[in-house]
């Protein structure tokens, strides 16, 4: 009975550390109307199109997808540990009453600065069982 019930329930959405870089510098990129950041990846690895969050002073401040990724001026889908790149997030959701403001260009991309860190995720479901107490989303990859 309790394996039929569990089956039922929704699944946990855990989230898995991929990767992680940290801001170095901020750029504006007025013809396109985008911002970039400058970074060095300093964890795992960058892939465009993936999930990522920024957490700015120890603190999560909105989510996104890495719209793009670029070594040098060479526009990239994938960028490891110790590499630099410029890195874009698109589609972002601001966190609930973050302590810093966030800025958001006029095509809906992250305001970057300087030390930011930019952290790649991916979602991990998992089945629940009965009496166990559902999970928060951001808690597994909100740690600065």
């Amino acid at each position: 009975m309790t394996e039929h019930v569990s089956k039922e329930l929704d699944p946990h959405e855990d989230l898995e550390h991929q990767g992680e870089a940290k801001v170095m510098k901020a750029f504006a990129i007025s013809r396109e109307k985008n911002v970039a950041a400058g970074c060095v990846v300093s964890t795992g690895e960058m892939i465009v199109n993936s999930n990522a969050i920024v957490v700015r002073n120890g603190e999560t401040i909105c989510k996104g997808k890495i719209s793009q990724l670029r070594k040098f001026k060479e526009e990239v889908k994938k960028v490891k540990k110790g590499s630099e790149c410029g890195i874009s997030i698109s589609n972002v959701t601001v966190a609930s009453s973050p302590s810093s403001p966030v800025g958001i260009s006029p095509s809906g991309m992250v305001e970057f600065e300087e030390g930011d860190v930019i952290k790649h995720y991916k979602v991990v479901e998992t089945q629940r069982k009965v009496g166990e107490a559902r999970r928060t989303v951001l808690s597994v990859v909100d740690t600065a």
